[in-house]
């Protein structure tokens, strides 16, 4: 599972049983979201409380070095969300930057959740749009995947990752996806990971 909200405050009593179920119902590895500062560096300090798991048999041939490294049951990612992005500062970047590169070398493995939320605008649109680029360069810049939110900014979105030279599409997840199936045709030819929830909308 790619997009565990484990740490909102709805779950702070039932992490353990959360995960537990998780591991009982055959998942084998979470990656949970980083949505601001503070979730981020939460979302990792969780995610190295557990160690590595035994890496499974080596198949013949050997698989390439870069799939041969231990399975983790948690991961987590770093970024700041567009609800959130009204409290980002100067400081900021630099802070996802040592969650990754640093503090969770090998347990933070994506940035984001960032993105546009046009539907609910609880940050202004121009900052927003600030951010999301900024994170977008971020992980061009480490060589990180994207983890995305996107509500009602379809073309915004596409011309800000247009916009930074780097961005593959293999590499961009847009997770909750609520858009049209035009918004969606687009995003499956580009290359990118379309993740839906249970809404109906």
């Amino acid at each position: 599972d790619v997009g565990v909200n484990l740490m909102h405050k709805s779950f702070a009593k039932s992490l353990d049983a959360i995960i537990q179920r998780s591991v009982d119902a055959g998942v084998k590895t979470l990656i949970i979201t980083g949505t601001s500062e503070p979730s981020s560096q939460a979302a990792l300090q969780l995610a190295k409380k557990l160690e590595p798991l035994p890496p499974p048999p080596a198949p013949s041939p050997p698989p390439p070095p870069e799939e041969t490294r231990p399975l983790r049951l948690l991961y987590s990612t770093a970024g700041v969300h567009p609800h959130d992005a009204k409290r980002w500062g100067d400081g900021s970047l630099a802070v996802l930057r040592g969650l990754i590169e640093e503090e969770g070398r090998g347990v933070c493995v994506a940035v984001g959740e960032c993105g546009l939320d046009f539907n609910r605008n609880f940050s202004p649109r121009p900052v927003q749009e600030f951010v999301f680029k900024a994170q977008v360069e971020l992980a061009v810049a480490l060589r990180k995947p994207l983890f995305c939110h996107e509500r009602e900014a379809h073309s915004s979105f596409l011309e800000i990752l247009d916009s930074v030279a780097g961005v593959e599409g293999k590499d961009v997840c847009v997770h909750c996806f609520t858009g049209t199936e035009a918004e969606l045709r687009e995003y499956v030819r580009r290359g990118f990971y379309v993740g839906f929830t249970a809404c109906v909308c």
